[in-house]
């Protein structure tokens, strides 16, 4: 058992540290059905070993009915490139394709093993044929819809895509899009009429959501389209910004020995770059700083710093962080508090809770053995038949 846990083990390190072995361009090629289509689609492989291998190739997931490849395997030299040739005839009609919508070809690109047999654990990777198959029928889709964030007394832009995929022309589409507070409240609509898209083109609007009056916080907004009898929608949200922040995450936790690290997240309010720092008040152990972060619109950044938690006692404490943010280009600035509620915990607490992780990662072992050892039978009764 212990020669199997050996080579298990090392079996799993090995499969850890992947390389990669082979790069394939291009990465993707993307076209419209067309009816009796016919084309070539090259894909070059190359080698970043110093020495020669052999390249397979494997056509998966749609279409591959359609497909040929050639060849199935190549010797790449050195640094070297090789190639191989995707056919694809589609057929006449849409009808004969089982999926409408986007379907994806996938190569599977890998390294086989020396000696031809089987595949290397160093795999390459897997480059796409995406063709945009027309539905049988009248068929329109939102493919973008997105209102930006922006700060609090401007009107926030915004965008939407819809695309005929259908095989017919449409004349008839309607667009809703209405503008909701963060309590549902309904506060502006817009409306867009008998849109008309030819098969395959996609119509693009920007607009503008009447944001100015409004205060900050959170937005959503939805988009609603009609045609006939089908329906479509889509939702996003965004915010009207202010210069101020929140914090996000901070330890709750921490051990009491000595000084130790205390990072939080705090998160930008202002379509603005802006700086970011703190100061945080420790009951008992007086106040420490954070250095200043430099954080772009509507991101977080970390501020580190650190506490000395030899006069804090084990249990219970309130930490007051407060925040100063400050615009970047303009120096204007606001600060905010916030209050954390920390748990300093005595080191034989930390290992008591410690005392559990060699025992949980026998058992995880113990399970990766024998979900080991059952694949192995397996195998070999599979062999056997």
């Amino acid at each position: 058992m212990g020669r199997f846990s050996f080579f298990f083990c090392l079996f799993i390190i090995l499969c850890s540290f992947q390389v990669v072995a082979i790069g394939v361009s291009p990465g993707r090629y993307d076209l419209n059905f067309q009816p009796d289509f016919e084309y070539d689609f090259s894909f070059k492989v190359r080698n970043n070993q110093n020495n020669e291998i052999v390249v397979g190739a494997r056509l998966h997931r749609d279409l591959t009915e359609y497909c040929t490849l050639s060849p199935q395997e190549v010797s790449v030299p050195a640094h070297g490139l090789g190639e191989f040739i995707v056919h694809i005839e589609l057929p006449h009609s849409i009808e004969d394709i089982e999926k409408p919508g986007r379907n994806i070809l996938e190569i599977y690109f890998v390294e086989e093993a020396p000696g031809g047999k089987g595949i290397s654990a160093r795999t390459g990777v897997v480059p796409w044929v995406v063709v945009d198959v027309p539905f049988p029928e009248r068929y329109a889709e939102i493919t973008r819809f997105s209102v930006s964030s922006v700060n609090q007394g401007n009107d926030a832009p915004g965008s939407f895509s819809i695309k005929n995929r259908g095989n017919e022309n449409l004349s008839d589409i309607d667009v809703k899009i209405t503008l909701f507070d963060n309590q549902a409240t309904l506060l502006e609509t817009l409306n867009y009429n008998n849109i008309a898209i030819e098969v395959s083109e996609e119509y693009e609007v920007s607009f503008t959501l009447s944001t100015a009056s409004l205060p900050a916080q959170d937005y959503y907004a939805s988009i609603n389209m009609s045609y006939g009898d089908r329906f479509g929608s889509q939702e996003t949200t965004f915010r009207l910004g202010d210069l101020d922040g929140e914090i996000t995450r901070y330890p709750r936790n921490i051990t009491k020995q000595g000084i130790v690290p205390f990072d939080i997240s705090v998160a930008n309010h202002w379509d603005g770059d802006v700086f970011l720092s703190g100061q945080i008040a420790v009951p008992g152990a007086g106040t420490v700083e954070t250095p200043r972060a430099l954080t772009k619109p509507f991101k977080t950044s970390i501020l580190k710093s650190y506490i000395d938690t030899a006069a804090l006692q084990p249990g219970p404490h309130n930490f007051t962080a407060t925040i100063t943010i400050e615009d970047a280009e303009s120096g204007e600035s606001n600060t905010f508090s916030e209050v954390m509620n920390v748990l300093v915990i005595a080191p034989e607490q930390e290992k008591e809770k410690l005392s559990i992780a060699p025992t949980t990662i026998i058992l995880v072992a113990l399970v990766l053995l024998l979900l080991a050892s059952t694949i192995i039978i397996v195998t070999m009764i599979v062999k056997k038949k």
